[in-house]
């Protein structure tokens, strides 16, 4: 019973992220958004850095850019200690990209 109510709650987390990711690509709620996404990423296991990335983007869009910066460096070093090259320099162009502004 236990172990059904865990897997039961990781399906509802991962929802929680996978909510965050539509409403950020269809311009919704980011404040929503924002929500879900830090309630998945509270889980340590969860802080992936291409789950990262997409809650930098939302914290980006609601002008948190100190705060997006911490996470993009996040993100960063997590792919590239997983040798993703696409998302190295995906989160360096987004690193760039939020230090100009």
């Amino acid at each position: 019973r236990q172990r059904q109510m865990c897997i039961r709650d990781r399906v509802n987390l991962s929802s929680y992220m996978a909510a965050a990711g539509y409403y950020l690509e269809t311009g919704k709620d980011l404040n929503q958004a924002l929500s879900w996404a830090q309630r998945f990423l509270a889980v340590e296991s969860n802080r992936r850095y291409y789950y990262l990335n997409r809650l930098a983007k939302i914290q980006a869009g609601l002008g948190m850019k100190k705060e997006a910066i911490k996470t993009t460096e996040e993100s960063l070093e997590k792919s590239k200690a997983a040798g993703d090259n696409a998302y190295i320099k995906s989160n360096e162009a987004f690193m760039k990209e939020l230090k100009k502004k």
